[in-house]
């Protein structure tokens, strides 16, 4: 219920439409995907690791509208704690990246607005590559996850999985049949 709030008020960030803003957190609050994480115990991550960085987007759109750094550096800190629970919404630095390039600002044009984008997801980077950093050295002998997987694989296999994941879940926003992933009929 939280992520929908989070979801609604950032809709409402970007969007400036309320029946619009209530469409989009009522189509997710409903949403098949995202209510299976919600039925088995094993998914559970994923509303922890929506609600953190939901926040952290609500957090740096008000920080980067009104240029107050400490809503920034809440972002980053929430980001940090999506982190925690879901290790796979790394993925955040890219979305806050687009996030931040729609973001009505005033400027003086479209370099300008590379700038600041690129100047905005620094710390979030920074955060980013010191996780994985943190990770890779606390769990030096892992054999699964994260570590497991930069340990063992090539850049090119590790960049090539990533995009089939990303394909896999992409499609199962549109046409998210089956609702089981472990169901192959």
């Amino acid at each position: 219920l939280g992520g929908v709030l989070l979801l609604y008020l950032l809709a409402m960030r970007l969007l400036h439409d309320r029946s619009l803003a209530l469409m989009t957190a009522l189509i997710f609050a409903v949403h098949p995907l995202v209510t299976e994480s919600l039925n088995w115990i094993s998914g559970r991550s994923d509303p922890m690791a929506t609600f953190f960085h939901l926040a952290a987007a609500l957090a740096a759109a008000h920080g980067i509208q009104k240029n107050r750094l400490p809503l920034m550096l809440l972002a980053i800190v929430l980001s940090a704690a999506g982190l925690a629970p879901k290790e796979m919404s790394l993925f955040f630095v890219a979305a806050i990246s687009l996030l931040l390039l729609t973001l009505p600002v005033k400027e003086d044009g479209a370099g300008q607005r590379l700038r600041n984008t690129a100047v905005y997801c620094l710390p979030f980077l920074a955060a980013f590559l010191f996780y994985i950093v943190a990770r890779l050295m606390t769990f030096k002998e892992a054999t699964v996850g994260l570590p497991s997987v930069l340990h063992t694989a090539p850049p090119l296999t590790i960049l090539a999985r990533s995009i089939t994941i990303f394909g896999f879940y992409l499609k199962k926003i549109i046409v998210p049949l089956p609702l089981n992933f472990a169901i192959n009929r």
